[in-house]
């Protein structure tokens, strides 16, 4: 009876299967992401990287010579099955389950500020608002569609309260911000995104006003 022993190595996956040892490295973590491009290495043990089918459950694989990506656009499991081709033969060596996920959401910013105090100047100068992934290896940004905009005073009742369309500030946002004081309050609400699969909305951004 062949045996089948999975060892995991740091970045590296060990997949033993009869004799034959492959190496399945993702290169980020262990997971795969829906809608981006996730790139892996897989090699084996004692045979050309020229000789080696990779072949997946679900989603697509695509590379060659050891250097893989894998897509997918649905949340389900994932498994990576590794071939070799030897005297016009298909030989089944290994495989290994991943788990795909959606990617978090982005977080909203002005600027350097994503929240808490903000020097007026700085605010008055900015003309965008934009949305990143933080917390990860991942350069990813989400287009901004819409967005709401209220100034809180700190001296009166009345507020402004603007929405806008798209990520750049609209002339009366543009406005508002120049007769802005310190101790006011700046609030982004309602910041709609597009993120891959679907429009989302995050979270607002709270800023407090000072000189």
């Amino acid at each position: 009876m062949k045996q089948f022993i999975l060892i995991s190595f740091s970045l590296f996956l060990f997949v033993r299967c009869s004799s034959q040892i492959v190496a399945i490295m993702p290169e980020r973590n262990n997971e795969f992401y829906i809608g981006i491009d996730n790139p892996l290495t897989i090699v084996a043990e004692n045979i050309s990287c020229q000789s080696i089918i990779v072949k997946t459950s679900s989603g697509k694989i695509t590379g060659n010579s050891g250097h893989y990506n894998f897509t997918d656009s649905k949340v389900e499991p994932v498994k990576i099955t590794v071939f070799i081709k030897q005297k016009n033969q298909v030989k089944k060596i290994g495989s290994y389950f991943f788990r795909s996920k959606r990617l978090w959401d982005p977080v909203a910013f002005v600027g350097p500020s994503s929240g808490g105090d903000i020097k007026k100047r700085i605010l008055q100068n900015e003309m965008y608002i934009r949305a990143t992934l933080l917390n990860s290896d991942f350069q990813l940004n989400a287009v901004v569609e819409s967005f709401t905009f209220i100034v809180l005073p700190r001296d009166t009742c009345s507020y402004k309260f603007i929405v806008n369309k798209g990520s750049k500030f609209n002339a009366n946002i543009i406005n508002a911000l120049q007769q802005i004081k310190a101790n006011d309050t700046v609030i982004f609400k309602d910041i709609i995104v597009t993120w891959f699969d679907s429009k989302r909305t995050i979270l607002p951004i709270i800023l407090k006003v000072i000189d």
